[in-house]
């Protein structure tokens, strides 16, 4: 047997994407959600294959530090006093939810030793989200 466990978290940002041609090169903002989906072929002395409010308090944890009601912006194209102006991150990728997506992922890999992380899903929008897993 294999259990999987499965966990989200809303949040809101703003980015604005380089070397793209289309309206995402602007500063805008999105309603958005993480998904994390860990599993086990073995469950632990409780019967979990892990809390979920362990999982979910890591996960909001790290968004909510990071992203949550904040713009994000690539490195190059910000410096401190902007920053500080509009209230953005410096972040060392381009925003996009491909890239947000595996920063997670790799956050819950270093977190979560004892269960497989099965993927990322990064809701961009309702209608439109990204998926990491690892082969």
């Amino acid at each position: 047997m294999k259990w999987t466990a499965e966990v989200e978290v809303s949040f809101c940002y703003g980015h604005r994407l380089l070397d793209y041609e289309g309206p995402c090169a602007r500063v805008h903002g999105h309603n958005a959600k993480v998904r994390v989906g860990v599993s086990t072929d073995r469950l632990d002395r409780t019967g979990f294959v892990i809390d979920f409010r362990s999982l979910k308090t890591v996960l909001k944890v790290f968004v909510d530090e990071r992203w949550d009601h904040r713009t994000l912006l690539k490195n190059e194209v910000l410096n401190d006093d902007a920053a500080i102006a509009i209230d953005a991150v410096s972040i060392p990728y381009n925003p996009t939810a491909e890239n947000m997506a595996a920063d997670v992922f790799g956050m819950m890999l270093s977190q979560f030793p004892d269960v497989t992380i099965e993927y990322v899903d990064f809701f961009e929008t309702p209608t439109s989200k990204v998926r990491v897993t690892v082969e």
